[in-house]
């Protein structure tokens, strides 16, 4: 999963799945959460937040992953504020197909899966 400033065009962020596929993510900007499908019928669930973003002078990013919800070191400066995903768990699904589309209703309370083979 890649997260993208599309305002400076960079990636801020790179997670990987436990399962290693993702297929499928659907995200409910106003809850602040993101749905991802893979591989084994996995449904990861994310939370979105604000993170600074922090780089060196060459532009290249200062953390791991590209985003830190920590302070940022010592002499690097802060370029943006940018998405920050943060995995919070998985649901349980009874397939072990891997998960083609997922789409999750406007109050958030519903999550429709299209299992794939």
């Amino acid at each position: 999963l890649r997260l993208w400033d599309l305002h400076t065009q960079h990636c801020v962020q790179t997670c990987a799945s436990p399962a290693g596929e993702l297929w499928s993510v659907d995200m409910d900007e106003s809850a602040g959460r993101l749905l991802t499908g893979g591989a084994g019928g996995e449904l990861l669930l994310w939370t979105i937040a604000k993170a600074e973003v922090a780089g060196s002078a060459g532009g290249e990013s200062g953390a791991a992953d590209g985003a830190t919800e920590e302070a940022t070191p010592v002499g690097v400066d802060p370029l943006w504020m940018a998405a920050h995903a943060t995995l919070r768990g998985s649901i349980a699904t009874t397939s072990s197909a891997k998960v083609a589309q997922i789409s999750c209703s406007a109050d958030g309370g519903i999550v429709g899966v299209l299992y794939g083979d």
